[in-house]
């Protein structure tokens, strides 16, 4: 389950673009934590983990926020869709691998989500969260849609990234467009 691909999109899916006109399948609307034992508290918490992780653009504040709720055996910070797009656009940018750079600013505000599967009770769950990503880089605003699926195991009364194979990459596109419809997320209530 959690490694069956997601559906592809062109780059420019994810770039700014016309809003949905459809009514949208449903919300979903997420808790505020500790996290329940529900699909929704697994997504509520990869939902935070990614806020967090993406604050500042920093690798390592990423770093730090996986290893908060990663099992012993789940897959490698360095395997993760954030984590590589984070180092390779400090690279590309010439800017240090990792630490506060004074013209760098970014957020990720969470906007949609999708439940891929569950099973073993409720106590697995694949979720992926869809959001805008705002980059702030020597003055120049930059905005997409960013996104990350994990699978998710519920520990005592905790949610955790699962060991085993990381998930498949989500499906990218700008949150609340007719692809991010297509492709299953469906938008976030109450955070």
């Amino acid at each position: 389950m959690a490694t069956r691909p997601m559906p592809r999109l062109p780059e420019t899916a994810a770039q700014p673009h016309t809003l949905s006109t459809r009514s949208p399948a449903g919300t979903i609307t997420l808790p505020t934590g500790p996290f329940p034992a529900t699909p929704e508290g697994a997504l509520a918490q990869l939902t935070e983990l990614t806020r967090v992780g993406l604050q500042g653009a920093d690798p390592q504040a990423y770093e730090q926020a996986y290893a908060a709720i990663a099992e012993a055996g789940a897959p490698q910070v360095e395997s993760t869709v954030m984590h590589r797009g984070l180092v390779q656009a400090r690279a590309a940018a010439g800017l240090p691998r990792t630490g506060v750079v004074g013209e760098l600013s970014m957020t990720f505000t969470p906007l949609a989500g999708l439940v891929k599967g569950t099973t073993d009770g409720g106590r697995y769950v694949v979720v992926c969260v869809l959001g805008q990503v705002d980059v702030v880089a020597n003055g120049i605003p930059i905005s997409s849609g960013g996104a990350d699926c994990q699978a998710m195991r519920r520990l005592g009364d905790a949610w955790r990234i699962s060991p085993g194979a990381q998930a498949a990459a989500a499906t990218v596109a700008w949150p609340g467009t007719d692809e991010a419809s297509d492709a299953g997320y469906l938008p976030l209530g109450a955070i």
